[in-house]
């Protein structure tokens, strides 16, 4: 369900920032209480979602020490969301992985734990890869790493190569390794992007 439900936020981040530019409405308030809803969505959401796999289910309920990483998560994504905010120009390519972004990463864990994609569900409950979320997810949103924008800028072909490709990619992958392909789609842009910071 809560898979369902960030995939409609996704949907619905996607649809009204559209919207917006279609009609030519545009407003200051606007641009934060998007981001508030970012924060909550593809922040809070996927820091509880690592906080509850963390929790010791001996604790009866109890809040675990042990799983206080987790609220690394939605740090990151306020850091992230602030210096969005105050960027000049947030039309093109970004610095730090994207909020939405750091969802899909997560939620793509979680389906692979659920559906024990290739024997890999084991995995994902491992407190040490866990951790490795609970840093590297905050480190990549508010690193300056530069990423392309997934946002496509009309229909065209033009402009829009990489986009089209990553669409093409995660078809293909959705129809070979199916509930995998969301985890595996983000790292491989996170990868294509840090290469591409590193040869700049």
């Amino acid at each position: 369900m809560v898979c369902l439900l960030v995939a409609i936020a996704g949907i619905a981040d996607f649809g009204d920032g559209f919207i917006a530019r279609a009609i030519g409405v545009s407003s200051p308030i606007g641009k934060d209480l998007d981001s508030l809803a970012d924060m909550v969505s593809f922040g809070v959401v996927p820091g509880l979602i690592v906080f509850q796999l963390l929790q010791d289910p001996n604790t009866d309920g109890q809040l675990a020490f042990s799983a206080l990483p987790a609220f690394l998560i939605p740090v990151g994504a306020a850091l992230r969301l602030a210096r969005f905010n105050i960027s000049p120009d947030t039309s093109g390519d970004f610095y730090g992985l994207g909020t939405p972004g750091n969802a899909a990463l997560i939620i793509g864990l979680l389906l692979i734990k659920v559906y024990d994609s290739y024997g890999l569900g084991r995995l994902v409950d491992l407190p040490i890869v866990l951790y490795l979320v609970c840093l590297i997810c905050p480190l990549l949103m508010t690193s300056n790493i530069r990423m392309f924008s997934l946002k496509f800028k009309g229909q065209g072909w033009q402009a829009n190569e990489m986009r089209w490709i990553f669409v093409a990619i995660f078809i293909v992958l959705a129809l070979i390794i199916k509930e995998a392909s969301i985890f595996v789609i983000m790292v491989i842009y996170v990868l294509i992007s840090l290469i591409t910071a590193f040869r700049e």
